[in-house]
């Protein structure tokens, strides 16, 4: 909610007996002071993931594979050093990384995780099933 605020002002006529009113909108939180910047929230963990990655300079499509595949591998696993040992596993002899390897390691990791939870996997796919069935009818609704 936005907040209207009214401020007197002197009038520039110096024989005026009433004085003006300048109608003030603030900030919707009230105070201008704490106005966010502009555009959508800056997710930290991909941004720390993407100043860890800049010196392979990857494309923002290979960016969001690697997001992806990491955000699959802190899912599908409790230890907290599983990303950083797969992505060294998916690490080329030059340095950089391969972003296929590291989606084959998070494929890999799901698919223990799914043979460990074999009712829990039942669940989710039935689920993502669904999902998929309603998104195609809305598409076809069109």
């Amino acid at each position: 909610m936005t907040t209207l605020m009214l401020m007197p002002t002197l009038c520039c006529l110096a024989e005026c007996p009433s004085p003006g009113y300048v109608i003030l909108s603030l900030m919707p939180n009230g105070k201008q002071s704490s106005a966010r910047k502009p555009g959508r929230p800056v997710n930290l963990p991909r941004q720390r993931m993407k100043d860890y990655f800049v010196r392979d300079q990857w494309s923002d499509r290979t960016f969001a594979r690697a997001w992806r595949a990491i955000k699959a591998i802190i899912v599908f696993t409790d230890d907290p050093d599983a990303v950083t040992a797969a992505v060294k596993r998916s690490t080329r002899p030059n340095g950089s990384v391969n972003v296929a390897e590291l989606t084959r390691e998070a494929i890999r990791i799901q698919t223990e995780w799914d043979k460990a939870h074999p009712e829990l996997a039942a669940r989710l796919s039935a689920q993502l099933e669904q999902k998929i069935a309603a998104r195609k009818r809305r598409k076809t609704a069109k």
